[in-house]
């Protein structure tokens, strides 16, 4: 099984000897690649619907795999006993949904030993809850596929202080790396700040208010994270 430049890098997040949960597993192939390279021990490839979990079925059974990787159906955390796994894996999903996702099975979550979290929107807030509920960035990293990038996050049990509002947004361990994908996040984000002040701009009344000038220093922020 061969897997694109995200998945690839959700799978060097896992340790070795890891039995894991992959919720919203589609296709199952983040659990095939890991077994077939013998990285982990145990998988259980989960999906809410029905649809996905035929196709992973195929693919686990044509790679012979089927004593290694359950298949189940089930929203979220909710198909799998706290102790059953301990690695929990969320990818592709947005931040608010992968924070429902661990809010609501505080058991299983509790057994854990880490997290590895691929949000396709609002890391800064999935990484804040991270934070507020015991748990720290260990490490971090992006990747880029098709044009766009993604971030992805490894959390383990523990408290730390939280990120300064920048390392939210970017990543506490991605934010000292000053990569040149960093810094084209970084512009990315600064080119949705300027955009959003020239729509502003059009009206002098709104340029009177508190959200235009938060705006601005917004964007000048961003622009001194430049180097």
């Amino acid at each position: 099984m061969q897997l694109d430049e995200r998945l690839s890098a959700v799978a060097k997040f896992v340790r070795q000897g890891a039995k894991l949960i992959d919720i919203g597993t589609d296709h199952a192939k983040l659990p095939i690649y890991l077994t077939e390279t013998g990285k982990i021990s145990f998988a259980i490839a989960s999906d809410k619907n029905e649809g996905p979990l035929f196709f992973a079925r195929e693919n686990i059974n044509r790679a012979g795999l089927g004593d290694k990787i359950s298949v189940r159906l089930g929203d979220g955390l909710l198909s799998v006993q706290a102790g059953e796994v301990d690695t929990i894996v969320v990818a592709g999903m947005g931040g608010a949904l992968i924070k429902e996702i661990l809010s609501l099975s505080p058991l299983v979550l509790k057994s854990v030993e880490s997290l590895i979290l691929q949000p396709m929107n609002e890391g800064n807030a999935l990484r804040k809850w991270l934070y507020e509920n015991d748990f720290y960035i260990e490490d971090e990293t992006l990747a880029k596929e098709d044009g766009r990038i993604y971030e992805i996050i490894s959390a383990k049990h523990g408290q730390r202080d939280m990120p300064s509002k920048f390392e939210l947004l970017f990543g506490p361990v991605i934010f000292k790396s000053k990569t040149e994908m960093l810094k084209e996040r970084i512009l990315e984000f600064a080119e949705k700040e300027r955009k959003k002040l020239r729509g502003m701009e059009k009206s002098e009344k709104v340029k009177t208010t508190v959200e235009y000038t938060l705006t601005q220093n917004k964007l000048k922020g961003l622009e001194e994270l430049l180097w």
